[in-house]
């Protein structure tokens, strides 16, 4: 059961960590544009794609963490409505359809990243594959996240 919850953690400390390294690039940049709209000698070409980018990935690896908490957006009150017996039912319905649309997800994102593979952005002239590579790589862990929390729940109605 420790492995379970061990796993989860590894998996949230590690997201919080990318996640917040990629809010600070995107902090910095920002920053850095303001900075060379008041001093015109200072010229980034660069930072707004690197502080979109670098959102999109502080978003998506915080995503993580939001679906291992069981914190990401849901209609709650129709699990709070309901009498107990059901809405543990509902719960594992909804994690299911959650679990198919993350597959789906990461296969349409999967096949993104082999279509713009050639496409570079225009600033930073890198390959758009890099961009997208965080979209597969989320749903994948999503998916995993949501799986643990399945495990560990049926470890512990076990055990009572």
């Amino acid at each position: 059961m420790t492995q379970l919850h061990n796993i989860k953690n590894l998996i949230n400390r590690t997201c919080i960590f990318i996640s917040s390294l990629f809010f600070l690039l995107a902090l910095t940049s920002v920053f850095l544009q303001v900075l060379s709209r008041e001093f015109p000698f200072m010229t980034f070409s660069w930072g707004e794609e690197i502080g979109r980018y670098a959102f999109i990935y502080a978003a998506l690896f915080g995503s993580v963490v939001l679906v291992s908490e069981n914190n990401h957006l849901k209609l709650t009150i129709f699990f709070e409505r309901m009498p107990q017996k059901y809405s543990n039912y509902f719960q594992k319905f909804y994690d299911l359809i959650t679990i198919l649309f993350l597959i789906i997800l990461a296969y349409l994102a999967y096949l993104t990243i082999i279509h713009v593979i050639p496409s570079k952005t225009p600033a930073l002239r890198i390959s758009l594959a890099y961009i997208y590579l965080s979209m597969p790589i989320c749903f994948i862990l999503m998916f995993f996240q949501i799986v643990i929390n399945f495990l560990i729940d049926k470890k512990e109605n076990q055990k009572l």
